[in-house]
């Protein structure tokens, strides 16, 4: 059976690496099933939090932009950034691009977010998306109402977090689920937690929601609190 698991929230909390439990039962799983990773940090950002054998996964990053399998990565780009790039010349806003590989981060050094940007120091800061050759993604540091209705208005992938103020933006029909079709994978267990792993939920024959949130349970065939995520995993093995 083919398994893909998100990572914040489901795999490892509060941005640290996984837990040896945890890692324990994926290990246990991956002898006798196929394992994908698929998070919403870009490839470079899920190598901190991960054991090296799993780097030898399939890893989906970006929410569904970077799809990575053996050495060959694939990108997705924003066909035209103009209308983000206009609206972070209009307003102030504090934002994270992604490429590729390199990234442009605006923010404040101490903004959370910042301590899981290219901890392993791989990447270039260009500190302005203008000099990104492309763009994956990008991570507005606001949830101001002007702003959530500009994007509504956009051909675009928005996943909005009120609780830490940020909007994170794909091209349009990027999905986790869309990365886990381009791996070719039909039938799937999945594991998730908040709104991003919704595509996957819909499209899997079974699905389990870490901890209660709204939509994301409303969608999963059950749900489990974040203590018992290495002995469900281990279920499956």
């Amino acid at each position: 059976m083919q398994f893909v698991f998100d990572l914040d929230g489901t795999l490892c909390f509060k941005g640290m690496p996984l837990s040896s439990d945890i890692e324990a039962a994926l290990k246990a799983l991956n002898e006798s099933h196929t394992l994908t990773i698929a998070s919403a940090r870009p490839i470079r950002d899920i190598y901190p939090v991960i054991p090296t054998w799993m780097r030898q996964l399939n890893l989906i990053g970006g929410n569904g932009a970077l799809v990575k399998t053996g050495d060959v990565t694939t990108a997705t780009y924003f066909d035209d950034f103009s209308p983000l790039a206009q609206l972070l010349e209009d307003y102030p806003i504090d934002y994270l691009a992604d490429s590729d590989w390199d990234y442009a981060y605006t923010g404040a050094q101490d903004h959370h977010i910042f301590g899981k940007v290219d901890e392993l120091k791989l990447a270039r800061n260009h500190s302005s998306y203008h000099t990104l050759p492309s763009i994956i993604k990008l991570v507005m540091m606001t949830d101001h109402p002007k702003i959530l209705d500009a994007i509504a208005n956009l051909p675009v992938e928005a996943h909005i977090y009120h609780n830490e103020a940020l909007i994170d933006i794909s091209p349009a029909g990027i999905t986790k689920y869309r990365g886990v079709q381009a791996l070719g994978i039909d039938e799937f267990i999945a594991f998730g937690n908040d709104a991003n792993d919704i595509s996957l939920f819909e499209h899997s024959c079974e699905s389990i929601c870490v901890g209660t949130h709204p939509k994301a349970s409303a969608c999963a065939t059950r749900t489990i609190d974040s203590a018992h995520v290495a002995r469900t995993i281990l279920e499956y093995c």
